[in-house]
């Protein structure tokens, strides 16, 4: 009995300690005079969206619109202080007037626990960021995308010429057709290896992209775990990218190295750049490994990241059929010269297609947050008259949610409205800086957006030139998010379908 009652004694002092740390935790922000939430408002997010009651999306655009008035607000995630910017001028303070102080992202996965995605740019910090940053940029410069437009052009052409040989009615699901059109740019580009993944459905370099990008409840959940107890997960020997994912890749890299280095082949994909990158030390060359992190990173953004954006564009180009036709004349005005054939520099023209895309990604972000991590201490503007500015510490994350100031009335009329000539040269410098930031901002934004772009303007303008895109019984109107998952993903799927033009006109 006596053991007992020592036991509930010492539980309830654990118990009074606990409430007593988490009181203060949450005076952290009362004290400071920063708008917050509830202290369980993170953990009780955290769980409507792993028990599929909310999606992402609009988890993310609760948080912003809590406290509408705000320059920044305050909640805690892992029990520790997180400041969520509302502001564009702060949103600039931090990832650009000050980008050496908030230098860092927080990172998913660490190189220690997980090496292969954990080793990659995105995860990378401080000087060892800015070094392969360094290395990375080149392979996305003008000269670097025409000779990458060859070997990308091909794909769209493979791609469309099997859907035209395909039976009518042709109803697709875009997420499925599109990934593996950006298998096959990505195997080419990046990694040299031609695959034709709409006809060989089942091709290993396919089938493995899909494995290692498929985030399901469980797998979001595991991530926001190696986030949450890395230590923890590195003792159970967890990973996000399986042993047999890590050696496909790996494999393919060493393999395709070794062959070029003895053939003497140039091939104008970022595995050549990578293979004869120099770092600060002239007579360093990039190791396997590091090449194999720096590949795979591109292929795990660019597989599920590009393809989901392709999918809204066909999305609103089924549901605005006024826009599809305005964008299908100025794909054939400028396709009609050249014998037909379109070189790099047209892509440029292509000013309502750029519009068109810009939109889509107005209204589904590629990532609908991120975040910054300082590196040193460091004063927050006032948040208001009264209010004096907040020191923040060293370590301290930054949330900027991009879904939220990209549906925000006060910066975009009719938000919810999918309207293109937002976009258009008499309206988009009235845009406020800072308030459309679908591929990040500051130095640390997505280095591989142009590449980005002109692989979803190939596939729209092969599809354009020999087909309309319809909705079908199968499309959800309207579109309605996926819950219990980190990404950005159609309920339902996204179907669609595809008429040859020639049966229509």
């Amino acid at each position: 009995m006596n053991y007992i009652l020592e036991l509930s004694f010492g539980a309830a002092i654990i118990l009074v300690l606990l409430i007593r740390a988490k009181i203060k935790k949450y005076n952290y922000f009362k004290e400071r005079g920063v708008p917050t939430l509830s202290i369980y408002a993170g953990l009780t997010n955290t769980w409507k969206l792993f028990t599929k009651k909310i999606s992402f999306p609009d988890m993310v655009m609760d948080l912003y619109n809590a406290h509408p008035n705000a320059k920044y607000i305050g909640i805690f995630d892992q029990g520790s202080p997180v400041f969520i910017i509302r502001d564009p001028e702060v949103v600039k303070l931090v990832t650009v007037k000050n980008f050496t102080v908030f230098l860092d992202h927080k990172g998913f996965v660490k190189e220690e626990v997980d090496p292969l995605l954990g080793g990659g740019l995105f995860n990378m910090k401080g000087g060892k960021w800015k070094e392969m940053r360094a290395v990375i940029s080149p392979t996305f410069t003008t000269s670097k995308m025409k000779c990458m437009f060859e070997l990308m052009s091909k794909c769209g052409q493979d791609f469309v010429e099997f859907l035209e040989k395909e039976k009518q009615p042709l109803v697709l699901e875009m997420k499925d057709v599109f990934t593996r059109y950006a298998n096959d740019v990505i195997a080419t580009t990046a990694f040299g290896v031609t695959v034709n993944s709409i006809h060989d459905k089942e091709n290993e370099f396919y089938m493995m992209g899909v494995e290692a990008t498929s985030f399901t409840p469980l797998r979001s959940f595991k991530t926001i775990l190696f986030q949450w107890y890395p230590k923890i997960m590195k003792f159970l020997k967890f990973k996000i990218v399986s042993d047999k994912v890590s050696n496909f890749f790996r494999d393919i890299v060493i393999t395709t190295i070794n062959t070029r280095k003895v053939q003497n082949i140039h091939r104008p994909d970022l595995l050549n750049i990578l293979m004869h990158a120099r770092m600060k030390d002239p007579d360093r060359e990039l190791t396997h490994d590091e090449i194999i992190c720096q590949a795979f990173l591109f292929f795990f953004a660019g597989f599920e990241t590009v393809a989901s954006v392709m999918s809204f564009v066909a999305y609103h180009l089924a549901i605005y059929p006024e826009v599809q036709e305005k964008l299908r004349k100025e794909v054939d005005g400028v396709c009609g010269r050249e014998n037909g054939q379109l070189i790099y520099e047209e892509l440029g023209e292509m000013k309502y297609m750029e519009m068109v895309l810009n939109e889509t990604m107005r209204l589904i972000p590629p990532s609908v947050l991120t975040d910054r991590v300082a590196v040193e201490d460091f004063h927050l503007p006032a948040n208001d008259e009264k209010s004096p500015p907040i020191h923040i510490e060293k370590g301290t994350a930054i949330w900027i949610p991009i879904a939220g100031f990209q549906k925000d009335p006060k910066y975009f009329a009719e938000p919810e409205k999918f309207d293109p000539e937002r976009f258009d040269s008499d309206h988009k410098n009235n845009i406020l800086p800072f308030t459309f930031i679908p591929f990040g901002v500051g130095p640390r934004s997505c280095p591989a957006n142009r590449f980005a772009f002109m692989e979803i303007k190939l596939i729209l303008i092969n599809i354009l030139k020999r087909f309309v895109i319809k909705p079908c019984e199968k499309t959800s109107i309207p579109m309605k998010f996926a819950k219990g998952t980190i990404t950005v993903v159609a309920e339902k799927g996204i179907w669609l379908s595809f008429k040859p033009r020639k049966n229509i006109e």
